[in-house]
C-alpha cells in the first residue's frame, strides 16, 4: 500500500529534477557561482524532508497499531526505505533528459519492482 501511495511523489520528484535539466536551470545557477554539491544537496534536502515526515508518521502509526513494536526501529526501517526510493529517483532522473519519458519509465520500473515482491513466495523461498 505504501508503494502505491508513493507513486505520485516519486513521479513529482523525477519530473522536477528532469525539468530542471530540461530547462537548463542548473547552468543558470552555475553562472551565479552555485556549486554542483550545493545544487545536489538542495534537491536532496527538499525532497527528503517530505519523505522524512512521512516516515515519522508511518512509524508512529505502526507503533500505535502494533503493541509489541518499537517506534525507533520502525522509524529506521521507514527512513531507509524512503531513502532507497529517493536514490531511485536520482538514478532515473540522471538517466533521462526529457521529463515525460523519465516519469513514465520511472513509474513503470517502480511499479514493476512492487510486483516483483508479490511474485516471490516467502514460505517456500521460491
Amino acid at each position: 500500500l505504501i508503494v502505491i501511495g508513493l507513486l505520485y511523489p516519486i513521479a513529482a520528484c523525477v519530473r522536477s529534477i528532469t525539468e530542471e535539466k530540461e530547462l537548463r536551470q542548473k547552468e543558470l545557477m552555475k553562472m551565479m557561482s552555485v556549486s554542483d554539491a550545493a545544487i545536489g544537496w538542495s534537491w536532496f534536502i527538499s525532497l527528503y524532508s517530505f519523505l522524512f515526515l512521512s516516515g515519522l508518521f508511518c512509524s508512529l502509526t505502526a507503533d500505535a497499531l502494533f503493541a509489541h513494536s518499537q517506534w525507533v526501529l520502525l522509524l529506521i526501517f521507514w527512513e531507509v526505505a524512503y531513502l532507497a526510493s529517493l536514490m531511485f529517483v536520482f538514478v532515473v532522473a540522471a538517466c533521462f533528459t526529457r521529463s515525460t519519458r523519465a516519469v513514465l519509465v520511472g513509474l513503470l520500473l517502480y511499479f514493476v519492482g512492487y510486483f516483483l515482491t508479490l511474485a516471490v513466495d516467502y514460505t517456500t523461498m521460491n
